[in-house]
């Protein structure tokens, strides 16, 4: 155990002892419990914390894999266009469920898996256009309405770094038009 994880262990049994003993009201050493444990205590009272980064390193390493894994199979598959779209949704909505999931409890996560669902987003709608299409202003339409997505989302949440992200991807993009 590491010297952080055992000095809030410590605590956590200090808690348990005033609760115990009504040192303190019992609904004071409940939002204590919580405080220290995050939510997450076993049946012996103890903080399941390795059980829970476990599970937040794997939905991680899973949301890591899908852009990949998506431009993948978009570029490289011979797949019919509905079973790459049932993919690409399917990867969407665990995206979508990973960003609810996360929202208000893990902050390096949330943006994490709400990139990853913005990228999964801009893909599939262009592998679709460039598979029903080949008309080339359809697919810069596209990609630009994806980042006029992504600044509303910024400017709307104030995520400073998706705002300025869709600003510099769009002048990329303008840039790659015109030449």
């Amino acid at each position: 155990m590491e010297p952080k994880e055992n000095r809030i262990q410590i605590i956590i049994d200090e808690i348990h002892y005033w609760k115990e003993h009504k040192l303190l009201s019992e609904k004071q050493c409940d939002f204590l419990l919580a405080l220290y444990t995050r939510g997450n205590l076993d049946e012996n009272g103890t903080v399941s914390a390795e059980k829970l980064n476990v599970f937040y390193y794997v939905r991680f390493i899973l949301l890591a894999l899908m852009l990949p894994v998506a431009f993948s199979i978009g570029y490289f598959s011979n797949l019919s266009i509905l079973f790459k779209l049932i993919i690409f949704i399917a990867f969407c909505f665990f995206a979508y469920f990973s960003v609810v999931s996360f929202k208000k409890s893990h902050f390096f996560y949330y943006y994490f898996s709400l990139f990853i669902l913005l990228g999964l987003i801009l893909l599939t709608s262009s592998f679709l256009i460039m598979d029903l299409t080949i008309n080339k202003l359809v697919l810069f339409t596209n990609i630009f309405l994806n980042f006029l997505g992504w600044f509303v989302i910024g400017w709307i949440n104030r995520l400073t770094f998706l705002t300025f992200s869709s600003i510099f991807s769009t002048i990329l993009l303008f840039i790659y038009v015109m030449y």
